[in-house]
């Protein structure tokens, strides 16, 4: 059975509500303010990543995300440098990264939020092509840094089918009860681009 349990962080934060079973304890991490165990914290913010978007345009209605280029960032300047200071062994920070596997699902949100969205103004600025390839060179400039940081190992997935979610069948469909293929088109087409250019 699930209940509305109140959450309140560790921060200022407002309280906020979560579907939970009565018997699994919610926490809310505030991952700014509290002081976790460095490997720890790593982990979560490697699970927070899950939320992200290829650019860095605008905020969406939904909340902010971690955009790939923050997210390189905080591997250069914040993760390797505390994996650095933490291998021992005959293990080198070049080795622990050629064997570490890095898996990336993105470009969802920068459809969702910055394309489709209204109101945006980027379909304006591109064409439904002009935009997707710009989103994949930028994305695979983005898998090239990672592999200069030392990534050698790449799990790349591909978009959902977005047409399907409820919320933009709502908006977008003429029957409430149909995905919008148009949209479905738009993550087919990406991926198909995707694949190419990473191969």
């Amino acid at each position: 059975m699930l209940s509305k349990q109140r959450l309140q962080s560790p921060s200022n934060a407002p309280e906020m509500e979560a579907l939970s079973p009565n018997d699994v304890p919610v926490v809310l991490i505030d991952m700014h303010t509290c002081s976790l165990d460095s490997k720890i914290k790593m982990n979560l913010e490697n699970a927070m990543s899950s939320i992200a978007k290829v650019r860095l345009f605008r905020k969406s209605s939904q909340g902010d995300r971690f955009p790939m280029d923050r997210q390189i960032a905080n591997l250069r300047e914040e993760i390797i440098p505390e994996l650095q200071r933490n291998i021992v062994g005959d293990i080198t920070i070049e080795g622990f990264l050629a064997k570490s596997l890095f898996y990336s699902n993105i470009g969802s949100n920068d459809y969702l939020t910055n394309y489709l969205y209204p109101p945006s103004y980027e379909p304006i600025l591109y064409p439904v092509p002009a935009y997707r390839d710009h989103l994949i060179e930028v994305y695979t400039a983005q898998l090239k840094e990672l592999h200069n940081l030392g990534a050698r190992k790449f799990l790349i997935s591909g978009l959902a089918t977005f047409g399907c979610i409820p919320f933009y069948i709502s908006i977008f469909s003429r029957k409430n009860d149909k995905c919008v293929d148009k949209f479905n088109k738009l993550a087919r087409e990406f991926n198909s681009k995707l694949k190419t250019a990473v191969q």
